[in-house]
């Protein structure tokens, strides 16, 4: 009798929780390796998604001037590839401002951070800012010109700029769009621009952009490197030449950063000499994208088929 009391009881106690089931292995798959090829003049951007293997968009960098913020934010991002930058003025009054000699110009800091954008925090400052736009894929200066917010209203940022003396006004607009993390606007066509893949679509950005180094003092710097998606992308550094021994067990004791120049430039050195690139492949990078999955990456070369720089070689596999 206790005997099928207890096999009663048992069954009413399994019946109250879930049965558990193994967690089925999934393949990993074997190190995987490509390129990227951004020209040897740097020329392109390039957008390039892990889960599949897949460059998923490649455009010339001077297709685009401004990033404007589509989360909730009202960020304004230069496009640092062309060497970009921007002064704000003492000034709120549009037609005013037709000078740029006194006006202290600076780039948008390569960390990343809203304290440290070019063009400040357009929404508190309200200031006419004079853009620099660098230089366009032929190496020639894109030239100089004023530019000042209206609003951002209804999720529609409302701007106006003009040459600094005031020829070739226009008044613009770009709208935020969730499916992506900025909306571009470029000077040249005098329209808003998709220049980037949907937040979603890709985890690097392979391109030249500005650091920012401190020694001897401020000195701005154009490099080539590979920008994280900051859409939930986040990246450790190891330098312990571990890419083949990296343990996944080993990520829950990692720290993760979202700055977007985390991979950065500093994975090849250049011999001053020869202007010779040679890479680091002892440094790996641990991926997590935005899917939650975890990457271990490492480059392997600089150079193209032909011999010519600005081809990043690289491996990764999933973890």
């Amino acid at each position: 009798m206790r005997y099928l009391l207890f096999l009663v009881i048992a069954f009413l106690l399994s019946s109250c929780f879930k049965e558990e089931l193994p967690v089925a292995p999934y393949d990993r798959g074997e190190v995987v390796s490509n390129k990227v090829d951004i020209g040897s003049n740097y020329r392109f951007q390039a957008y390039f998604d892990l889960g599949t293997n897949t460059m998923v968009k490649i455009d010339l960098k001077d297709k685009w001037d401004l990033a404007f913020d589509c989360s909730s934010g009202s960020v304004i991002r230069q496009n640092t590839a062309l060497s970009s930058n921007a002064a704000v003025t003492n000034s709120s009054v549009f037609e005013d401002v037709n000078s740029s000699t006194v006006a202290e110009f600076i780039y948008d800091h390569h960390t990343g951070s809203t304290d440290s954008l070019a063009m400040g925090k357009w929404h508190e400052h309200g200031k006419v800012i004079i853009i620099d736009r660098g230089y366009g894929v032929n190496g020639l200066p894109l030239g100089k010109l004023k530019f000042q917010m209206i609003s951002l209203e209804n999720d529609v940022y409302s701007f106006r700029y003009s040459k600094l003396n005031g020829a070739d006004y226009h008044e613009a607009s770009v709208a935020k769009n969730a499916d992506y993390n900025y909306a571009g606007y470029s000077f040249t066509t005098h329209a808003p621009i998709l220049h980037e893949p949907k937040k979603t679509d890709y985890d690097l950005c392979f391109s030249q952009y500005i650091h920012i180094f401190y020694e001897p003092g401020y000195t701005p710097y154009i490099v080539v490197g590979a920008l994280i998606n900051p859409h939930s992308t986040s990246v450790h550094r190891d330098i312990n030449d571990r890419f083949t021994a990296f343990d996944a067990a080993a990520i829950d004791t990692l720290s993760f950063s979202t700055m977007p120049a985390t991979i950065g430039y500093d994975w090849k050195i250049v011999d001053i000499n020869t202007s010779q690139y040679t890479t680091l492949p002892q440094i790996t990078y641990i991926i997590k994208d935005s899917e939650g999955h975890y990457y271990k990456l490492h480059f392997t070369d600089y150079y193209n088929d032909l011999g010519e720089r600005g081809c990043p070689n690289f491996e990764f596999q999933l973890l």
